[in-house]
Protein backbone atom coordinates (compact mmCIF):
# COMPACT_ATOMS: atom_id res chain seq x y z
CA UNK A 1 0.00 0.00 0.00
CA UNK A 2 1.31 3.45 -0.94
CA UNK A 3 2.09 6.05 1.69
CA UNK A 4 -0.70 8.59 2.14
CA UNK A 5 0.33 12.23 1.64
CA UNK A 6 -1.29 14.66 4.10
CA UNK A 7 -2.15 17.99 2.48
CA UNK A 8 -3.31 21.19 4.14
CA UNK A 9 -5.64 23.35 2.04
CA UNK A 10 -3.08 26.07 1.16
CA UNK A 11 -0.65 23.41 -0.08
CA UNK A 12 -3.36 21.68 -2.12
CA UNK A 13 -4.53 25.00 -3.59
CA UNK A 14 -0.94 25.70 -4.62
CA UNK A 15 -0.47 22.24 -6.16
CA UNK A 16 -3.55 22.57 -8.35
CA UNK A 17 -2.94 26.27 -9.11
CA UNK A 18 -6.35 27.30 -7.75
CA UNK A 19 -7.36 30.51 -9.49
CA UNK A 20 -8.98 32.14 -6.47
CA UNK A 21 -9.47 31.26 -2.84
CA UNK A 22 -11.47 32.86 -0.06
CA UNK A 23 -9.16 33.44 2.92
CA UNK A 24 -7.35 30.21 1.97
CA UNK A 25 -10.43 28.43 3.37
CA UNK A 26 -12.59 27.99 0.28
CA UNK A 27 -12.16 27.45 -3.43
CA UNK A 28 -14.46 26.43 -6.28
CA UNK A 29 -12.48 24.60 -8.92
CA UNK A 30 -13.57 23.68 -12.42
CA UNK A 31 -12.80 20.03 -13.07
CA UNK A 32 -12.37 18.61 -16.55
CA UNK A 33 -9.56 17.07 -18.53
CA UNK A 34 -7.58 20.30 -18.85
CA UNK A 35 -3.99 20.67 -17.72
CA UNK A 36 -4.88 22.63 -14.55
CA UNK A 37 -7.72 20.45 -13.38
CA UNK A 38 -7.29 18.75 -9.99
CA UNK A 39 -8.07 15.43 -11.63
CA UNK A 40 -4.68 15.82 -13.32
CA UNK A 41 -2.80 16.28 -10.01
CA UNK A 42 -0.98 13.05 -9.23
CA UNK A 43 0.69 11.94 -6.00
CA UNK A 44 -2.30 9.94 -4.81
CA UNK A 45 -3.21 8.74 -2.29
CA UNK A 46 -3.76 11.96 -0.35
CA UNK A 47 -5.52 12.93 2.84
CA UNK A 48 -6.88 16.44 2.39
CA UNK A 49 -7.26 18.50 5.56
CA UNK A 50 -10.60 19.94 4.52
CA UNK A 51 -14.05 19.13 3.19
CA UNK A 52 -14.72 18.58 -0.49
CA UNK A 53 -17.88 18.45 -2.49
CA UNK A 54 -17.67 16.89 -5.96
CA UNK A 55 -20.48 18.00 -8.29
CA UNK A 56 -20.66 16.31 -11.70
CA UNK A 57 -22.07 18.41 -14.55
CA UNK A 58 -21.41 15.97 -17.41
CA UNK A 59 -19.69 12.68 -18.09
CA UNK A 60 -18.47 10.64 -15.16
CA UNK A 61 -15.64 10.39 -12.67
CA UNK A 62 -14.49 7.38 -10.69
CA UNK A 63 -12.76 8.22 -7.45
CA UNK A 64 -11.34 6.06 -4.68
CA UNK A 65 -12.31 7.23 -1.21
CA UNK A 66 -11.11 5.26 1.81
CA UNK A 67 -10.21 2.31 -0.41
CA UNK A 68 -13.68 2.11 -1.99
CA UNK A 69 -14.32 3.06 -5.61
CA UNK A 70 -17.21 5.44 -6.38
CA UNK A 71 -18.48 6.32 -9.85
CA UNK A 72 -20.30 9.63 -10.10
CA UNK A 73 -22.32 10.58 -13.17
CA UNK A 74 -24.08 13.72 -14.37
CA UNK A 75 -26.17 15.43 -11.66
CA UNK A 76 -24.48 13.58 -8.81
CA UNK A 77 -22.73 15.04 -5.79
CA UNK A 78 -20.43 13.45 -3.25
CA UNK A 79 -19.20 14.80 0.06
CA UNK A 80 -15.60 13.99 1.02
CA UNK A 81 -14.62 14.58 4.64
CA UNK A 82 -11.33 15.66 6.23
CA UNK A 83 -9.05 12.70 6.73
CA UNK A 84 -10.77 10.66 4.00
CA UNK A 85 -8.12 9.02 1.84
CA UNK A 86 -8.41 9.91 -1.83
CA UNK A 87 -6.69 7.16 -3.79
CA UNK A 88 -7.22 7.77 -7.48
CA UNK A 89 -9.41 9.38 -10.06
CA UNK A 90 -10.40 8.42 -13.56
CA UNK A 91 -12.86 10.28 -15.72
CA UNK A 92 -14.56 10.15 -19.09
CA UNK A 93 -13.46 12.43 -21.94
CA UNK A 94 -16.65 14.50 -21.59
CA UNK A 95 -16.32 14.91 -17.81
CA UNK A 96 -16.95 18.35 -16.32
CA UNK A 97 -17.70 19.25 -12.76
CA UNK A 98 -16.97 21.40 -9.77
CA UNK A 99 -14.81 20.67 -6.78
CA UNK A 100 -15.81 22.84 -3.84
CA UNK A 101 -13.20 22.68 -1.08
CA UNK A 102 -13.55 24.34 2.30
CA UNK A 103 -11.75 24.24 5.61
CA UNK A 104 -12.99 22.77 8.87
CA UNK A 105 -12.74 26.27 10.38
CA UNK A 106 -15.12 27.71 7.77
CA UNK A 107 -17.48 24.77 8.33
CA UNK A 108 -17.50 25.44 12.11
CA UNK A 109 -18.23 29.12 11.52
CA UNK A 110 -21.11 28.31 9.18
CA UNK A 111 -22.46 25.67 11.56
CA UNK A 112 -22.45 28.26 14.38
CA UNK A 113 -24.31 30.74 12.16
CA UNK A 114 -27.04 28.18 11.44
CA UNK A 115 -27.19 26.29 14.74
CA UNK A 116 -30.75 27.31 15.60
CA UNK A 117 -32.26 26.37 12.25
CA UNK A 118 -30.56 23.15 11.13
CA UNK A 119 -32.36 19.83 11.50
CA UNK A 120 -30.37 17.22 13.40
CA UNK A 121 -31.86 14.50 11.18
CA UNK A 122 -30.57 16.30 8.05
CA UNK A 123 -27.03 16.11 9.43
CA UNK A 124 -27.45 12.40 10.09
CA UNK A 125 -28.69 11.85 6.53
CA UNK A 126 -25.59 13.63 5.21
CA UNK A 127 -23.36 11.15 7.02
CA UNK A 128 -25.39 8.17 5.80
CA UNK A 129 -25.67 9.36 2.18
CA UNK A 130 -22.42 11.04 1.16
CA UNK A 131 -23.24 10.36 -2.49
CA UNK A 132 -26.46 11.58 -4.03
CA UNK A 133 -28.19 11.79 -7.39
CA UNK A 134 -30.00 15.06 -8.13
CA UNK A 135 -32.90 15.79 -10.42
CA UNK A 136 -32.23 18.06 -13.39
CA UNK A 137 -34.02 20.92 -11.58
CA UNK A 138 -32.07 20.40 -8.34
CA UNK A 139 -28.82 20.21 -10.27
CA UNK A 140 -29.53 23.46 -12.11
CA UNK A 141 -30.31 25.27 -8.84
CA UNK A 142 -27.13 24.01 -7.19
CA UNK A 143 -25.08 24.88 -10.25
CA UNK A 144 -26.33 28.48 -10.12
CA UNK A 145 -25.37 28.69 -6.44
CA UNK A 146 -21.90 27.28 -7.08
CA UNK A 147 -21.39 29.76 -9.91
CA UNK A 148 -22.46 32.62 -7.61
CA UNK A 149 -19.97 31.52 -4.95
CA UNK A 150 -17.27 31.22 -7.59
CA UNK A 151 -18.02 34.74 -8.87
CA UNK A 152 -17.88 36.27 -5.38
CA UNK A 153 -14.55 34.74 -4.31
CA UNK A 154 -12.30 37.05 -6.39
CA UNK A 155 -14.51 40.13 -5.80
CA UNK A 156 -12.55 41.39 -2.79
CA UNK A 157 -13.88 44.93 -3.34
CA UNK A 158 -17.42 43.85 -2.44
CA UNK A 159 -18.40 45.67 0.76
CA UNK A 160 -19.89 42.48 2.22
CA UNK A 161 -17.43 40.05 0.61
CA UNK A 162 -17.14 37.64 3.51
CA UNK A 163 -20.85 37.70 4.33
CA UNK A 164 -22.15 37.08 0.81
CA UNK A 165 -19.79 34.14 0.35
CA UNK A 166 -20.77 32.57 3.67
CA UNK A 167 -24.45 33.13 2.96
CA UNK A 168 -24.15 31.50 -0.46
CA UNK A 169 -22.33 28.54 1.10
CA UNK A 170 -25.16 28.24 3.63
CA UNK A 171 -27.73 28.34 0.81
CA UNK A 172 -25.81 25.63 -1.06
CA UNK A 173 -25.64 23.42 2.04
CA UNK A 174 -29.32 23.96 2.85
CA UNK A 175 -30.34 23.07 -0.71
CA UNK A 176 -28.19 19.92 -0.61
CA UNK A 177 -29.76 18.99 2.73
CA UNK A 178 -33.20 19.63 1.23
CA UNK A 179 -32.47 17.38 -1.76
CA UNK A 180 -31.21 14.64 0.54
CA UNK A 181 -34.19 15.09 2.89
CA UNK A 182 -36.72 14.67 0.09
CA UNK A 183 -34.98 11.55 -1.15
CA UNK A 184 -34.11 9.82 2.15
CA UNK A 185 -35.88 11.69 4.98
CA UNK A 186 -39.41 11.58 6.27
CA UNK A 187 -40.50 14.48 4.06
CA UNK A 188 -41.68 16.63 6.97
CA UNK A 189 -41.03 20.34 6.48
CA UNK A 190 -39.04 22.45 8.92
CA UNK A 191 -40.55 25.84 9.76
Amino acid sequence: MEQVVDLALPEYFERISAEATFQEQLSVIDMDNSRRSPVQVKNYPIRLKGYSLIFVLSGEITIGINYLSHTLKKNMVMQVYPDDIIEHTAYSADFKGYLIIHSAELKKEIMAMTSGIRLQQAGQLKKLHTRQELSEEQSLRLRKQVELIKSYIPDKEHVYHSYVIKNQIINLFFDLDNCRWHRYGDGERHQ
